[in-house]
């Protein structure tokens, strides 16, 4: 379920979404087939023409094998309108994982890319991942950090 809202500031959008399956999805063991439901909150708001925000919250429960059963997220976005390139934008978000029971006790992920509109119908985007692991059983020192480097491209017609 969805909302669209027009404001001063610019244009919202809210959802409420469920996602569930019934006897889809191993347990720890990996011998049971459990059920798996899923509550998200998604929101994005216009800050102007050329700012953009958004969160989202998940929460879900965890009697088949997870490694997390909750999601906390939020971001910017920012137009390419500021320096000339309205097509463009640059995106910064930061999520945070966690509830699972497979070892995982929490994963931080900062995010930082750069969109190039090529033409009208081929975009590039450069993206920089940091990602923070921490693990219930871990020593101190072995938790696992990543910093993970992208390009992808976009083909729309």
């Amino acid at each position: 379920m969805g909302y669209l809202l027009n404001t001063t500031l610019g244009q919202g959008s809210y959802r409420i979404i469920y996602e569930g399956g019934q006897d889809a999805f191993l347990d720890l063991t990996g011998t049971t087939l459990e059920d798996r439901n899923i509550v998200f909150l998604s929101f994005d708001q216009q800050f102007g023409e050329n700012f953009a925000g958004w969160i989202r919250f998940v929460w879900g429960d965890d009697d088949a094998a997870v490694d997390a059963s909750n999601l906390y997220s939020g971001g910017i976005n920012i137009s390419g309108g500021l320096w000339g390139r309205g097509e463009d934008n640059i995106g910064i978000g930061y999520a945070m994982f966690d509830g699972g029971n497979t070892g995982v006790e929490k994963a931080q992920v900062a995010e930082v890319y750069y969109r190039l509109a090529m033409n009208d119908w081929l975009a590039l985007t450069g993206d920089v991942q940091y990602q923070d692991n921490k693990y219930e059983d871990a020593e101190a020192g072995t938790d696992i950090d990543a910093l993970t480097w992208g390009l992808r491209a976009v083909v729309e017609f």
